[in-house]
């Protein structure tokens, strides 16, 4: 006869949860098998009575568990499975409800598109699904306040950008997958209206999706809101896409699948402007290392800061007005140390600015800020 297995625990009997969890302490007095209170040994199994101890005859195997051991369990708080946490909601363990919501959150896509692997020129879902969006929260930070102790209007459109990238990346369209393909997205208009002032150490509730995309362009809309629910601030945004040559590029069939949206009308934003008067407040200004973002030219929010800078130095009450609009027209890219002319006029009860190359006296930007106005936002 072959001699009696080792003692130790059956791999189907998980050992007893810690005693420091006040719901096991009756789970621990059963897996202790009859300990007493005076720290006895616990008593040894009865032959047959259960593995420990028990004798097989050599070329058999033990007999399969009963699918009603169950029934046989005793009474009293029920095991959980071996790795698993107990999820009580009481004692020093706090239950899921309990935990923080998460920072951000997005649509993800469909499990039969993997934009690693997908050829981006082919369609793979015809079916009509709402538009892909991406929440999460901002904190305005001191650096990001002005000496009033609020938010600057670049704010929004930097949070605006993250964004975008954030819901980009989340779907799979990470800068790495741009870089494979030759492929950028630039940002050639936008149209922001400020609905109320936003505080430092505020925090925002962001919100953005793609409302439509059209052979070459997409428009992206933000949206920022208090902790109140009090809408602060929108952003419509248009996006071009370019290639590795600078030169324009149809928009790939598997971002409308991915990030939705309509059939965009018309075209991207233009913003027309007459010619700057003799007038107008003008100053020299150059494009700084700090203005530089990862594309290697000043990042779209720099051009916002110096329009405020050309229209505070004409009437710094405007900028302090509730509601107001601004128009925005990226035409082209300021590089670094690329010398700039700025100037800024009043004119139909608003402000225009325009940002010129001094060289070659093109122009790289043009603005407008009007105020009272707020009209709720447009997707075309």
């Amino acid at each position: 006869m072959r001699p009696s297995l080792p003692n130790r625990p059956s791999p189907r009997r998980p050992p007893p949860w810690p005693r420091t969890c006040p719901s096991c302490i009756a789970t621990s007095s059963i897996a202790s098998r009859g300990s007493s209170a005076s720290g006895r040994a616990p008593r040894r199994a009865r032959s047959g009575s259960g593995r420990r101890g028990r004798t097989r005859t050599p070329g058999t195997n033990p007999p399969a568990a009963s699918s009603s051991a169950s029934s046989s369990e005793p009474s009293g708080p029920r095991r959980r499975p071996f790795g698993r946490a107990p999820g009580h909601s009481g004692g020093d363990r706090p239950s899921l409800a309990d935990s923080p919501p998460a920072r951000s959150r997005s649509r993800r896509y469909p499990s039969s598109v993997d934009p690693a692997t997908t050829d981006i020129d082919s369609a793979t879902d015809d079916r009509g699904r709402p538009p892909s969006f991406h929440e999460t929260s901002y904190r305005v930070r001191f650096d990001e306040s002005g000496p009033d102790g609020l938010m600057r209007t670049s704010g929004f459109m930097r949070y605006a950008q993250d964004l975008a990238w954030q819901h980009s990346t989340a779907l799979g369209f990470g800068r790495e997958w741009y870089a494979s393909r030759g492929l950028t997205w630039l940002v050639r208009a936008a149209e922001l209206v400020v609905l109320a002032p936003v505080p430092m150490s505020t925090k925002l509730l962001a919100r953005t999706e793609v409302v439509g995309i059209r052979r070459v362009w997409a428009r992206r809309r933000g949206t920022f809101r208090l902790p109140d629910g009090t809408l602060a601030g929108w952003v419509n945004t248009d996006w071009v896409l370019i290639d590795g040559r600078g030169a324009l590029t149809r928009v790939p069939p598997v971002f409308t699948e991915m990030f939705g949206g309509d059939e965009l009308d018309g075209s991207v934003g233009r913003l027309a402007l007459p010619e700057t008067p003799a007038d107008a407040d003008a100053s020299d200004l150059a494009v700084r290392p700090h203005d530089l973002d990862p594309m290697g030219h000043a990042n779209n929010a720099a051009y916002v800061d110096w329009f405020e800078e050309a229209v505070g130095r004409i009437d710094p009450m405007a900028l302090r007005s509730i509601p107001r609009r601004y128009r925005l027209e990226y035409a082209l890219a300021a590089d670094a140390g690329a010398p700039l002319v700025a100037a800024a006029w009043t004119d139909d009860g608003g402000w225009s600015f325009r940002l010129t190359h001094r060289t070659t006296g093109a122009d790289l930007f043009r603005a407008r800020l009007d105020i009272d106005v707020a009209d709720p936002p447009s997707s075309k």
